[in-house]
């Protein structure tokens, strides 16, 4: 599907379908408003005289009947798409996040799957309003094929196949990546839950699946972290404004008219203000409308800060925001996009990796941080509070146990001989430490901020605990007798278990005192 408008008419676009094999001369150069575009025939005559141009710069022109002077009748439709459409344009790259643990109960798949999967997918398998960019974490993929909910995965391969949406790399199992590089072999860790994502995703979307750009679990990121990412090839990153604005204090804001880089990668800034505004700020308030949200934003936010330039601002939302975690936005998605065409042809939904396409970059400096991350955390040194908190018990437990799952899991790879039972117990704990690195155990621990389930807890708990056992028995059956040095312990196979033993009675007292508290 493509945008077209009438060429005395300055309506909101309608939909004409292109049909398959139709293109071509798509290797002249045109320029809009000194942009390169793409040129592509449709196949209705001069009759139906239209023409359409897209966020991906595509001017798609009535197919002539007859022999003509190509470039004079291309250059037709060029210098009226140059007059019609708007010189200025304010770009909205929404990015929708879409996950659910490892070891969630089925209801709650089921749930947010009836809410706000199936009808959010099913509108983008079919609508030509919007472009985004959408983060489905493996295990969320994994959950809908096991409760056979195969129709929001088709969906969503559909609309990425239609290019309404594209999808983004991410870790598999939804760790706190900057958190895991603090361990010893965490970076390996790093590359493990990417590489095992690209793996699981290639079953789901085949060959639709090639991301550029990545998508860090809770927006939570680091420059370490982004010289990784580039050196895996990744162009792009997504994270929070604040980790900008606790360096340069908004002054100047998080960029719009260029692209932040660091250490190699271009990074996005999401809009921390406007993107709260309607997942949180609003709900608050009982305040459910999403068309006077929108208009808000291109009126009271955009006009004022791009000041007569062109721009864009991300915002991005749990894709469970429109429908399952507030009812009252069950059409949401689709309430934006119709209000977005009514407030002015300027406004217009890209991915991000098309912006890289249309704005420059700049190098930039950040702290770490997460979209749970504020500028105020940040000056305290509590980059990722919500996962890592200094004061909170049930974090510390959580990771020194992590800690000692990742480094047997080290010790493992290398010291497991060919002994079949030390290659059994060995692959018995390697998908439970990619489940058990989760960040929903921990984000479920913060009894002080109405986050607390302990099912969440001990179910991340219970993945590490037992990764680590399965590892020591490896070590066991291959003979291993030598003392281990694993993040912070120092000891024996039999102490190590002792360790572990003690980690689980001291997460019970915590448990049962948050719970009594």
């Amino acid at each position: 599907m493509i945008s077209v408008l009438q060429t005395k008419s300055l309506e909101p676009p309608e939909h004409v379908e292109i049909p398959i094999g139709s293109e071509a001369l798509s290797a002249l150069e045109h320029t809009l408003h000194g942009e390169k575009i793409t040129i592509r025939f449709n196949d209705k005559g001069p009759s139906n005289f239209v023409w359409g141009f897209d966020s991906n710069n595509v001017l798609t022109i009535a197919r002539p009947i007859g022999p003509v002077d190509l470039d004079k009748y291309i250059a037709g439709f060029v210098r009226e798409a140059n007059r019609q459409y708007p010189k200025l344009r304010q770009f909205v790259g929404i990015v929708l996040h879409y996950h659910q643990p490892a070891g969630q109960e089925s209801y709650w798949v089921d749930k947010a799957t009836d809410e706000a999967y199936l009808p959010q997918s099913q509108w983008l398998a079919r609508t030509d309003k919007f472009r985004g960019t959408v983060n489905i974490t493996s295990s969320l993929l994994e959950h809908l094929e096991r409760l056979r909910h195969y129709q929001v995965i088709d969906n969503f391969r559909t609309a990425a196949e239609r290019g309404t949406i594209e999808l983004t790399a991410t870790g598999a199992k939804h760790p706190i990546l900057p958190g895991l590089l603090k361990y010893d072999g965490g970076e390996a860790r790093v590359r493990r839950q990417i590489r095992l994502n690209e793996e699981i995703n290639k079953r789901y979307f085949g060959s639709l699946w090639n991301p550029r750009g990545f998508f860090p679990p809770e927006l939570a990121f680091s420059s370490e972290l982004a010289e990784i990412l580039n050196y895996m090839g990744f162009e792009w990153a997504i994270t929070d404004a604040p980790l900008y604005d606790a360096v340069y204090h908004r002054q100047p804001s998080i960029p719009h008219n260029r692209i932040g880089t660091v250490r190699g990668l271009n990074v996005f800034f999401r809009s921390d203000e406007r993107s709260n505004e309607l997942s949180i700020k609003m709900p608050e308030k009982k305040d459910y409308d999403i068309a006077g949200y929108i208009r808000r934003l291109k009126n009271d936010a955009l006009n004022p800060w791009f000041n007569g330039k062109s721009g864009y601002v991300i915002l991005s939302f749990d894709g469970e925001t429109f429908g399952h975690q507030v009812p009252q936005y069950a059409n949401g998605l689709e309430t934006i996009a119709r209000t977005a065409s009514e407030v002015g042809t300027e406004l217009q939904f890209t991915t991000l990796s098309k912006l890289q396409e249309k704005f420059g970059v700049k190098e930039v400096s950040i702290k770490p941080g997460s979209w749970s991350t504020s500028v105020d955390d940040i000056a305290r040194g509590e980059y990722f509070p919500a996962w890592y908190h200094s004061q909170n018990h049930i974090h510390h437990v959580l990771d020194e146990t992590m800690g000692l799952a990742i480094g047997l899991w080290r010790y493992a790879e290398t010291n497991v001989n060919g002994n079949a039972e030390a290659r059994r117990q060995f692959n018995k704990s390697i998908p439970l430490l990619d489940d058990g690195e989760q960040s929903d155990p921990a984000w479920w621990a913060r009894k002080s901020d109405g986050k607390f389930d302990d099912r969440m807890i001990y179910n991340g708990f219970n993945m590490l605990s037992n990764s680590a056992r399965h590892a020591l028995n490896a070590l066991e059956q291959s003979g291993y007798r030598e003392p281990l040095r694993i993040n912070g312990f120092r000891g024996t196979i039999p102490e190590l278990r002792g360790v572990i033993d003690e980690l689980k009675v001291k997460l019970d007292y915590l448990v049962g005192a948050a719970k009594r508290s």
